[in-house]
Order: C-alpha cells, then structure tokens, then sequence
C-alpha cells in the first residue's frame, strides 16, 4: 500500500512539474509574441515618417525612385533629408498615369493625322 502512495505522490510531483514548464513555455511564447508585435508596429512607425512620396524629387519609377538622393530613396535615411522638398500641387508622380496619358496624346495625334490625310 505505501508503494501506490509514493508511486502516486510521484506522479502527482511529475504531473505538476511539467504543468509549471508547459504553463512557462506558454507564457513566454506569449510575451515574446507580444515583444515582437511591438517591435514592428514601431518600426512600421518609423517608415511611415518617411517623406519620399510627397517630395517634388520623387520620380515613381521602380529604378530611380529619387533624383537627388537615390540610394536613400524610400529608406530610414530619408526620413530627416535635407533636400526635401514638398511636391507642388495637382503633380502626378505615378509612371502609369503618365504612359497613360502619353498613350492618350498619341491616339489623339494619330487620329489627327487621319482626320488630316481624308
């Protein structure tokens, strides 16, 4: 009979052990996920300081981002640019607006010339 009591009491000590681990390793797997969260919503703070996309030297090409500075283009270096300038007004930077529009220009002179040669 005392056998059973300290094979119980045993198990009871194995069974309790490894509910502290378990009960630990969640615990810290938790904290180090919320650690993590932080950390990037920080620095996904940070890049949205970056001021690239309202400047007047942003070109919206994929190659050559910025005319002045193009190896700080779009990076935390660009956040405190000294060559910083804000885009005036109503300026499109986007490259497919504008082959959109040189398309468009190009329709309209060929249908010109058409209108013409008739």
């Amino acid at each position: 009979m005392s056998y059973l009591t300290s094979l119980q009491a045993s198990q009871l000590l194995t069974i309790a052990s490894c509910s502290c681990c378990a009960f630990f390793l969640v615990g810290f797997f938790c904290w180090s996920l919320w650690r993590t969260l932080q950390e990037g919503f920080r620095y996904l703070r940070r890049l949205h300081q970056v001021p690239c996309d309202r400047c007047r030297y942003f070109t919206g090409e994929q190659l050559l981002k910025c005319t002045v500075h193009p190896c700080k283009a779009f990076s935390e270096a660009a956040i405190d640019c000294l060559d910083f300038e804000m885009k005036p007004s109503g300026v499109s930077t986007m490259p497919y607006r504008r082959c959109q529009t040189n398309v468009d220009k190009e329709r309209s002179l060929s249908q010109q010339m058409s209108q013409q040669n008739r």
